[in-house]
């Protein structure tokens, strides 16, 4: 438990502002497979949220046929990034910093999960109008990418824009597969 508290304390002030928290992660092989501990945080955090807010019989692992989308979410989710990010740093010649980029990225999922809730729980039950949920929404991927673009930015140690297309690239692949799966998931039931 220290271990993880230790890094969701390291994160926690990432996203505060102090970049150089990140010196202090275990950017070895050992803590790139520990940082997917943070699957086990974020998933029951995501259940807790559907059963909170009423939204527990849209949560795939409890549709009929739903432990395949479930495991196919969480490669989706937890195993697609790792790869496609792997892709491009080692084309861009940054493969070197792939592991603390990956330990990084994992351990502020927790982070990101944790303050998105609040406005997401705002807006799933409608506390707020419409127009404002919009406006909520774009803040929040807005603050997502910057966070994203903060990270790839000092991890990496890559040009501004690189960073920023990293963060606009990694937002719209978990749009797209998000939808993706949807879309699936749909097909499954109506099938």
């Amino acid at each position: 438990m220290t271990y993880i508290f230790y890094h969701l304390e390291l994160l926690w002030s990432f996203v505060r502002g102090k970049d150089d928290a990140l010196y202090g992660i275990d950017a070895t092989r050992r803590g790139f497979w520990l940082s997917f501990i943070a699957m086990l945080i974020v998933e029951p955090l995501s259940l807790f949220y559907a059963l909170l807010f009423g939204y527990l019989d849209e949560v795939l692992l409890f549709r009929s046929g739903g432990g395949t989308l479930y495991l196919l979410q969480l490669f989706l989710d937890w195993g697609l990034p790792p790869l496609i990010l792997y892709a491009i740093i080692s084309v861009l010649g940054y493969r070197d910093r792939f592991i603390p980029l990956i330990v990084s990225y994992n351990w502020l999922s927790v982070i990101m999960v944790l303050i998105t809730m609040l406005p997401g729980a705002m807006m799933t039950t409608q506390l707020i109008p419409p127009q404002l949920s919009i406006m909520l929404m774009l803040a929040i991927y807005g603050f997502a990418m910057w966070v994203a673009y903060r990270l790839y930015s000092f991890v990496l140690e890559c040009p501004p824009f690189t960073a920023l297309g990293l963060a606009i690239l990694m937002v719209i692949i978990g749009i797209a597969s998000a939808f993706w799966l949807h879309s699936v998931s749909l097909a499954t039931v109506s099938a």
